[in-house]
C-alpha cells in the first residue's frame, strides 16, 4: 500500500524520484533527519536562486523589453522548460507566473522566495510522508 501511495503522490506532485535528487532523497528518507538537506536545499538554497534568476534577470528583463504581461508568459515559459517534466509543463508554468504575479506586485524577490520555498517543502514533506 505504502508503494502505491507513493506513486499516486509522485504523480501528483509532479515529482519523479528517478531524476531529481531532492525528491529522490525525500523518497528515501528513514527519518525526519533524514529529510533535513532535502528540505534546506529545496525549500531555501533553490527557492533563493531561482527566484532571483527567473523573477529578479528573467521577469524584469523580459518585462521591460515586452511590458509585464507578454514578459510574465515568457519567463514562466522560460522557468517551466528549464524545469520540464513530461506532462507537468503547464503546472510549472502556472507557478512561474503565479511568481512572477507575486513579483511583480509586491517589487520584492522575498514573497516570492517565501512561496516557492513553501512549495518545494511541502511537495518534499509530502513525497516524504507517502514512502
Amino acid at each position: 500500500m505504502a508503494e502505491e501511495t507513493q506513486r499516486a503522490l509522485v504523480s501528483l506532485l509532479a515529482a519523479d524520484t528517478g531524476t531529481n535528487p531532492l525528491v529522490k532523497a525525500a523518497a528515501g528518507a528513514q527519518s525526519p533527519a533524514d529529510l533535513l538537506w532535502p528540505i534546506l536545499i529545496g525549500g531555501i538554497l533553490v527557492p533563493v536562486t531561482e527566484e532571483t534568476y527567473y523573477r529578479g534577470m528573467a521577469f524584469a528583463a523580459f518585462a521591460r523589453r515586452w511590458g509585464p504581461v507578454l514578459g510574465l508568459l515568457v519567463s514562466a515559459l522560460f522557468f517551466s522548460l528549464a524545469h520540464f517534466s513530461g506532462i507537468w509543463f503547464v503546472q510549472i508554468a502556472v507557478v512561474g507566473a503565479g511568481l512572477a504575479v507575486i513579483y511583480h506586485l509586491t517589487g520584492s524577490l522575498l514573497p516570492g522566495i517565501i512561496a516557492h520555498g513553501l512549495v518545494n517543502s511541502s511537495r518534499l514533506l509530502m513525497v516524504y510522508l507517502g514512502s
